[in-house]
């Protein structure tokens, strides 16, 4: 049973993203285009010998798979940051697929980016990222379920008017 409902639930869009096992950083890129080609989102989380997941980036792969965009510079600048913040722990990372309602396209991609970024942006997080987190892209009521292996993450991220 829900604990809240939407006040317009025919202006709201929903989309579920099922999250992979996390793999160690260095051995993601072995892994093949065909398995990364589902994958709209991807996160990096580390891990303290056999402490718990700690969510510290989430990132887009739109158009592009996401071992691609973790070669890009930005991301050497963001494995070094992690590695400074987190010298004892080991890197891991996750990849999103997605599925919604809505026509998959870059506005879609980059607002739930946004929305996941920003629900995430807080002292129990301490996410690396530098957008969006004090703002995100919808202009619509929203809502994302994070299913599979959400190590560190909210079951559930929503933007709209809501009434209990």
């Amino acid at each position: 049973m829900k604990s809240y409902y939407c006040l317009y639930p025919e202006d709201f869009s929903e989309a579920t993203i099922y999250w992979t096992k996390p793999i160690l950083y260095d051995s993601f890129f072995n892994k093949s285009y065909e398995e990364q080609s589902k994958s709209y989102f991807y996160k990096m989380v580390v891990k303290y010998k056999t402490g718990d997941f700690k969510l510290v980036y989430i990132g887009k792969a739109f158009k592009q798979y996401a071992s691609d965009r973790l070669l890009n510079p930005d991301h050497f600048y963001r494995i070094e940051k992690i590695k400074e913040q987190y010298p004892k722990h080991r890197i891991y990372v996750s990849l999103g697929n997605l599925e919604t309602n809505k026509r998959k396209n870059a506005g879609l991609i980059d607002s739930i980016e946004s929305l996941l970024i920003y629900a995430h942006a807080n002292d129990d997080f301490k996410l690396i990222n530098s957008k969006s987190t004090f703002h995100h892209y919808l202009s619509y009521g929203f809502n994302i379920l994070n299913k599979g292996h959400k190590t560190g993450m909210y079951n559930e991220v929503s933007f709209g008017v809501h009434y209990k």
